[in-house]
């Protein structure tokens, strides 16, 4: 279950859904340069920004202290959307994962329990799912491969609770 879990705030601002679209469209802002394939040093490049974002005394560890201030920001930033969506978007897709508790998911992120999520532990989670969808091992997801790891998840879905 590590895998799929993050820093809260940091699962908001994950990896972009891999949906089959074209560069600029949904599940293609990880396609930094245009190509039509997610590399993974875009993604990691990306993870970087988050990471640098989330560890504000920049001393390269996200502590609890500094996860749940960004986590207020995401929630205080969410309810604005909300307010200003005029009930467009009612669901609640946004903080799934969140089990256990907020303190609970810092807490499996932080994998060694030294009270501190380095860039190591917060990026694993994304280069597993990376490797998952990357299909050929190329070290892009092409838009075949994000087809198919949409069908899958749609698969998966659909099994649940049967």
């Amino acid at each position: 279950m590590k895998k799929f879990l993050v820093i809260g705030v940091a699962a908001a601002l994950s990896l972009p859904a891999m949906a089959a679209a074209q560069p600029g469209e949904r599940g293609m802002r990880a396609d930094t340069n245009g190509d039509g394939l997610i590399q993974m040093s875009e993604v990691e490049a990306q993870a970087q920004q988050r990471f640098a974002r989330l560890d504000a005394d920049g001393n390269g560890a996200i502590t609890q202290a500094e996860a749940a201030e960004a986590r207020e920001k995401m929630k205080a930033m969410m309810a604005e959307r909300r307010a200003s969506d005029e009930g467009k978007h009612r669901g609640r897709r946004g903080m799934r994962g969140m089990r256990g508790g907020e303190g609970a998911m810092f807490e499996r992120a932080d994998t060694d329990g030294d009270g501190q999520v380095t860039f190591v532990e917060y990026n694993a989670p994304m280069l597993e799912r990376f490797a998952k969808h990357d299909t050929d091992g190329d070290g892009a997801i092409s838009a075949d491969e994000r087809a198919a790891a949409r069908e899958a998840r749609k698969a998966a879905r659909g099994t649940r609770g049967q």
